[in-house]
């Protein structure tokens, strides 16, 4: 799920539907949560409001794809994002494996 305002640049809408349908769906889709100031932070160039905005659409998108995942990296500890992660691709992985 991508914005389309912050990344398909005067792209025809007919093109873009032709992607979204020809470009497989993924497995698992991860959310890695982090407070808009933070994410302000590092990007400055998008306002705390259009941080908000967009990670709130995220969230709602989220909500309609059954291996939406959101994983909470307010911790601002890599190491630990990372793991809850691999723990997700992992039991993932487990579950949908066909021996």
């Amino acid at each position: 799920i991508v914005s389309p305002k912050r990344y398909i640049y005067g792209i025809p809408i007919w093109l873009r539907r032709f992607c979204i349908l020809s470009v497989p769906k993924p497995d698992i889709v991860i959310f890695l949560d982090v407070k808009p100031e933070v994410v302000f932070q590092r990007k400055p160039e998008l306002s705390e409001r259009m941080i908000k905005e967009e990670q709130s659409r995220y969230l709602k998108e989220g909500k309609a794809i059954s291996n939406f995942f959101v994983v909470d990296n307010n911790s601002n500890n890599p190491d630990e994002a990372a793991n809850h992660v691999i723990e997700i691709i992992l039991n993932y992985s487990i579950k949908h494996l066909k021996l």
